[in-house]
């Protein structure tokens, strides 16, 4: 599905590492923006990792935070369903999918420094 990637994960001269994923216009739309989240991912994990590490990412979320999260989803499923024609909630859902396969992506990771083992992943709320 992705027919271009440029990845420059070594922090450039300006200081940051960045990804452009250019999918396939022959795909649609969430398609591609699936596409785009679990590659986005299966580049990026170690940096995500680092992230995570420097910030306390991998500190457990309390549960409000969690029950926020989840209900805000929830919101977005019922809003982007009820709003099917609005190209607002088309892009909302879009983002969200990418956001989803890119969470699946990382699930799919193994390794000692990858936020998906399950090590990392018990009771932090990082998945």
């Amino acid at each position: 599905m992705c027919s271009r990637m440029h990845v420059c994960l070594v922090c450039c001269s300006y200081g940051w590492a960045f990804l452009a994923v250019a999918t396939n216009p022959a795909m649609d739309n969430m398609q591609q923006a699936v596409a785009a989240g679990y590659v986005e991912a299966q580049l990026t994990q170690h940096r995500i990792y680092q992230f995570a590490i420097n910030t306390g990412l991998l500190t457990p979320f309390p549960a409000d935070e969690i029950k926020f999260m989840e209900a805000n989803e929830a919101y977005l499923d019922v809003q982007t369903a009820a709003e099917a024609k609005s190209d607002y909630w088309e892009q909302v859902k879009l983002m969200s999918a990418q956001v989803l396969a890119f969470g699946s992506s990382l699930a799919t990771l193994r390794g000692a420094d990858c936020l998906c083992t399950a090590e990392h992943r018990s009771g932090t709320g990082v998945q």
